[in-house]
């Protein structure tokens, strides 16, 4: 694990999407997550924003925490932030049911937490390698996901070079806790549509995503960049080609959607 500072997760999602690019810089955490169990209404008791501690009864770390929990078509989407050694990269299973969200790993849960009588939300972790304490405080209410699905269109930036058209049909579902974006993308130079697929993260104002062509796909494209809320567009994005891994050739990248 590279992550010295932040994990993100939906649940240990990776910080910062645009972790491998120049434009977007943040700690990259590789963790990969499996699927989701919750009950008729998981978001009653742990819908918005917690602010809190992990603190270690092994030792005398501790460590801020963020949780946010809320939902996409339904679905309920989880993020804990924290930097901890009980959250490695690896395979989980979330648990979202009655007020309680519950991490598992290798058929053992590592971490716990629930909304407690008190309105706060407390838990614990324990993996081996540490064990603690989590508490935290509801802190607001979060503005829910939108929904980039559709087609767009925009234009290719190139050194030295006039403006290509571009076009990119978005696709989005939350998948295991997650919000997953898929994207086929035509574009001067590409002889045919090329699909890539990765996760999409909402701020406040904004939104980051990271999507990558398949592995049999030669050479790798990646798409990577930031968008606005209101207005819909997308402005700062790169359209990378990648060559046994090294960038061979980039492009940057405008984008909005095609009106209804």
């Amino acid at each position: 694990m590279r992550c010295a500072h932040e994990l993100r997760s939906p649940v240990v999602r990776w910080s910062a999407i645009a972790a491998l690019a120049v434009l977007l810089p943040a700690a990259a955490c590789d963790v990969q997550y499996v699927r989701i169990g919750y009950g008729e209404d998981p978001l009653e008791a742990l819908a918005g924003e917690w602010q809190g501690t992990w603190t270690s009864t092994a030792d005398d770390g501790s460590g801020p925490l963020t949780v946010r929990v809320r939902q996409f078509r339904g679905e309920p989407l989880v993020e804990l932030l924290l930097a901890n050694p009980c959250l490695v990269p690896g395979d989980y299973d979330l648990s979202l049911r009655d007020g309680r969200i519950e991490l598992g790993r290798a058929g053992e849960v590592v971490l716990r937490a629930a909304a407690l009588a008190d309105g706060s939300l407390g838990g614990s972790y324990d993996c081996g390698a540490d064990r603690g304490v989590l508490t935290a405080t509801w802190s607001r209410a979060l503005p829910m996901p939108l929904d980039l699905a559709g087609p767009w269109q925009g234009e290719l930036l190139r050194a030295g070079a006039p403006a290509e058209p571009l076009q990119v049909e978005f696709s989005q579902a939350a998948v295991g806790g997650g919000l997953e974006l898929a994207a086929q993308v035509t574009a001067p130079g590409i002889d045919f549509a090329v699909d890539l697929a990765g996760l999409v993260e909402f701020g406040d104002a904004d939104f980051q995503f990271l999507l990558r062509s398949p592995a049999a796909v030669s050479p790798e494209l990646v798409l990577v960049g930031r968008g606005s809320r209101e207005p819909l567009r997308i402005d700062l994005a790169t359209l990378q080609w990648l060559d046994g891994g090294a960038s061979a050739a980039t492009a940057l990248v405008r984008l909005e959607p095609l009106p209804d």
